[in-house]
C-alpha cells in the first residue's frame, strides 16, 4: 500500500455511494432532460460507459458544470479508468489552485485512491501535499511522512531533522518510531534530546510496558548518562572557544540545536549562529534548516519561515525545508 487505508476507505465510500454529499453530486436524476439526465440515470443503474458519454456531452454544453465533472470522475472511477479519473480529479485541483481556492478535500481523498490503483507514488506523494497544505491533519501528515521516508531511504544524512519533523506532526505514534528517534539522536550527538524523546514515549505508555519494558528502561539509564556527560562538555569553558578554533560550525549548531531543545532558547540559538557565521563548507543547507528548527522551538515563527524559504540546493535538505515550511505555517 501506498497510502494509510483509513485514507482511501473514506474516499472509497463516497465514489461507491449512491450520493457525495459534499459536492452535490447526487445518481437521482433531476426533471429535466437531455445529456445531464442521461448522465444521472446511467450512473443509477450502473451503466459507467454511458454515464461517462452523457457526462461528456453536457460539459461540452456547459463546461463549467461542476457537478457534471465531478460525476464524469466518479463514473470514470467506478468503471476502473482509474487514469481517466485522475485526469479529471487532477484538472480540478490544479483549477482551484490556480484561483487561489483550496481544492476539495473529498475531490483529493478520491484522486488519492485512483494513484493508489495506478500504483503512482509520486502522483500519491503530489495528493498528499495538497491535503498537508489545505486540509492539514495528523492522518495526511502521517501518509506523506511515511512516504518520503521511503524515498530518503535507511540511511539519509537528514533522517534525523525529517524524524524531528514526524514527531512536531505527531506522527511518532509507535515503540519502534520512539526507539528509531532516540537511536538517532544519540547517533547524531544529542543525547538530551534522545533522553525527551524517552521521556515522551514513557508518558505516554507507548515505552516501559510489555515483554520490552526491561529493555526500554535500561536504554533510558544509558541515555541519562550520556546526558550528564553531555553537559558535562557543554559547560565546560574551553568547549564553545576549542570548536570555535576548530572551525567547526556545525558542532555548534547541533550543540547549539540541543541547547534550545531543552529550555536554553537564547544560548542555543547564539551557538547555532555562531556556528552559521563560522562556516559550514560541506553541509551549509542542513545547518540553515537546523537554525530554522531551532527557531521554531524557540517560538521564533517568523524567523523560521523565512529562513526555510532560503534552503536551496540538491540532496534532500530543500524539499525537507519545504515541508517544515509547511508544519510552520499550521502550527
Amino acid at each position: 500500500m501506498l497510502v494509510a487505508s483509513p485514507l482511501l476507505s473514506q474516499a472509497s465510500v463516497h465514489l461507491a455511494g449512491e450520493q457525495a454529499p459534499e459536492t452535490g453530486v447526487s445518481v437521482r436524476a433531476d426533471p429535466g432532460h437531455g445529456a445531464r439526465r442521461e448522465a444521472q440515470e446511467a450512473m443509477q443503474r450502473g451503466d459507467y460507459l454511458r454515464a461517462v458519454q452523457s457526462a461528456q456531452r453536457q460539459l461540452k454544453e456547459s463546461p463549467g458544470d461542476a457537478e457534471m465533472r465531478a460525476l464524469l470522475a466518479r463514473a470514470y472511477f467506478l468503471g476502473r479508468n482509474y487514469e481517466a479519473a485522475a485526469r479529471v480529479l487532477q484538472q480540478e485541483v490544479q483549477s482551484s489552485e490556480r484561483s487561489e481556492q483550496a481544492p476539495s478535500e473529498l475531490h483529493l481523498q478520491w484522486l488519492l485512491e485512483c494513484y493508489e490503483q495506478l500504483g503512482d507514488g509520486n502522483g500519491a506523494l503530489w495528493v498528499l501535499e495538497r491535503l498537508v497544505i489545505h486540509h492539514p491533519k495528523r492522518a495526511y501528515w502521517s501518509s506523506l511522512l511515511s512516504l518520503w521516508q521511503k524515498k530518503l531511504g535507511p540511511d539519509h544524512r537528514l533522517t534525523l531533522d525529517f524524524l524531528r519533523l514526524r514527531r512536531a506532526t505527531g506522527s511518532i505514534t509507535t515503540a519502534e518510531d520512539y526507539l528509531q528517534l532516540t537511536a538517532w539522536a544519540l547517533r547524531s550527538g544529542a543525547a538530551l534530546e534522545a533522553r525527551g524523546t524517552l521521556d515522551e514515549g514513557f508518558s505516554k505508555k507507548i515505552l516501559g510496558v510489555g515483554p520490552s519494558a526491561d529493555a526500554h528502561r535500561t536504554l533510558r539509564a544509558q541515555v541519562q548518562k550520556q546526558v550528564e556527560e553531555e553537559q558535562k562538555q557543554l559547560s565546560s569553558p574551553d568547549w564553545e572557544t576549542n570548536a570555535v578554533a576548530a572551525r567547526n560550525g556545525m558542532l555548534l549548531v547541533n550543540a547549539g540545536l540541543s541547547e534550545v531543545m531543552r529550555g536554553e532558547h537564547v544560548r542555543g540559538l547564539s551557538l547555532m549562529e555562531r556556528g552559521i557565521r563560522i562556516g559550514i563548507p560541506h553541509a551549509p543547507q542542513d545547518a540553515k534548516l537546523r537554525l530554522a528548527i531551532g527557531y521554531l522551538n524557540a517560538g521564533q515563527r517568523s524567523k523560521a519561515i523565512d529562513l526555510l524559504r532560503t534552503v536551496t540546493g540538491r540532496g534532500g535538505a530543500a524539499d525537507l525545508a519545504r515541508l517544515w515550511e509547511w508544519y510552520a505555517r499550521q502550527s
